[in-house]
């Protein structure tokens, strides 16, 4: 199946490269600690089942954890416990560029030669004037006094990403890329100047990240084309949020219309609404744009996320598209039972065994006597075989029966059913610590923080 969309391609797509993102936002969403063997067991899961080959671990240099795991990763690669493809992703921010380039240098050569260092600079005013002014006037980038220009704030920002960048041209890193926080919501002048001062420093690809998740397909479109014009040369690689259900959208608008590769997790899992869900993103490329990507076992897609599922505790909407746990039981009617005899592409998109699911139907209050009907007579010979045939008086008794049995369970189940979301959402809720319960018993304890 294709699209006109496809008139947009610069590029193959399947040679388009997926950075699985779904630990460091995972956690960003999950809130619990994994040791670094489950994380590492859910990296070669997510490798198994995705064809995915690059991972971010994005918080290795200040995150105990993610450090730990990241010692571990490279160790299990080391010993060929994990593939030698496997390649990942540390981030790092100007702010704290002394302690990144400090973590990088204990490094081996050979374990930083698979190591991608992203280094996070703020595209927008909006985040740069909260975020970056207070170390660039501790720095010395930013002299004098408020209020500070936006032009003058840009001048500061520019030459200090320049210098912070250079100082990883000699750690003989995989790659070096600029990672352009809030990359939709800054203006072109902002976006480009930080680029520049970016690959200026020695950065060797753009990642342009949708940190709000603000972005639309037409902005999409229309940034990618602009840095193309004016960076020719370099790969644009693209991460984005849903907050407004777009983040698939937006992963293959930009594919097409020419990043190299792009952001996703498992599930969607990731901060605030989350990211562009893996499985999505091989599904709409597979199916709306015929490109299957190397390695991919799609028919494992369901199997991954359930794994996914129980690592976080994070249960997906159960119709989440295409691996909710429910997205493939549909209203029993002329539809499923086209599904059924036809195929797959009369009222579906792919049948659902190819992402290791199946077709169930249920009957709804609407579905009513065709419904029964259709179904029975798919099933004519198997009951006429034991003596049971399809006519008039059968389809009565079918339909009192549908209508009385569907009542009881709704009776009996549906109460179950809301106490057991109701507990799972206290028991995850509860699971978490915020911020006012910090600030809550550091005053109930004095300060303290013993048991009273």
């Amino acid at each position: 199946m294709t699209t006109g969309h496809q008139r947009t391609v610069h590029h193959r797509l399947d040679n388009v490269v997926l950075v699985d993102e779904t630990l460091r936002e995972g956690d960003a969403r999950g809130y619990h600690t994994h040791t670094p063997e489950a994380r590492a067991a859910l990296i070669r899961l997510i490798h198994e089942v995705g064809g995915i080959n690059e991972f971010s671990l994005g918080m290795a240099v200040i995150n105990p954890n993610e450090h730990a795991t990241l010692q571990h990763v490279l160790e299990a690669r080391r010993r060929g416990l994990l593939p030698s493809t496997i390649r990942f992703h540390v981030y790092g921010w100007f702010q704290i560029h002394d302690r990144c380039h400090q973590f990088l240098s204990q490094l081996s050569a050979e374990e930083r030669r698979c190591i991608e260092f992203d280094m996070a600079l703020n595209a927008s005013d909006t985040l740069a004037r909260s975020q970056d002014m207070p170390w660039l006037r501790t720095h010395g980038w930013l002299t004098g006094d408020d209020p500070v220009s936006a032009e003058r704030l840009l001048e500061a920002r520019t030459r200090a990403y320049t210098d912070v960048t250079r100082s990883y041209e000699d750690l003989g890193l995989d790659s070096v890329g600029v990672l352009l926080q809030d990359g939709f919501r800054s203006t072109e002048a902002e976006l480009d100047a930080c680029i520049a001062a970016g690959l200026a420093g020695g950065g060797d690809g753009v990642r342009l990240h949708d940190t709000v998740g603000i972005a639309t397909p037409p902005l999409v479109i229309a940034r990618l084309e602009h840095l193309r014009t004016v960076f020719p040369e370099t790969k644009m690689h693209v991460h984005f949020h849903d907050d407004f259900g777009m983040a698939t959208a937006n992963t293959l608008t930009g594919l097409l219309a020419g990043a190299v590769g792009a952001d996703v997790t498992v599930n969607g899992v990731g901060n605030r609404a989350g990211n562009a869900p893996t499985q999505e993103v091989l599904m709409g490329l597979k199916v709306m744009f015929d490109t299957t990507l190397p390695g991919v076992q799609y028919a494992r897609l369901t199997e991954l996320a359930r794994a996914v599922e129980q690592h976080f505790a994070l249960a997906q909407s159960p119709h989440a598209s295409i691996t909710g746990e429910f997205v493939h039981l549909d209203e029993s009617s002329i539809r499923t039972h086209l599904l059924h005899t036809t195929g797959d592409t009369t009222w579906a998109p792919y049948d659902p065994r190819d992402v290791g699911a199946t077709l169930e139907a249920a009957h709804s209050p609407s579905s009513g006597q065709p419904a029964i009907e259709l179904t029975l007579q798919r099933a004519a010979a198997k009951l006429a075989a034991d003596g049971v045939s399809v006519g008039p008086e059968l389809l009565a008794r079918a339909q009192a029966w549908m209508a009385s049995e569907r009542d009881q369970r709704a009776k009996q189940f549906r109460p179950q059913a809301l106490l057991a979301l109701e507990t799972y959402q206290r028991a995850l809720r509860s699971s978490y610590v915020t911020d006012a319960e910090l600030v809550e018993v550091a005053l109930s304890t004095k300060g303290t923080f013993e048991p009273r």
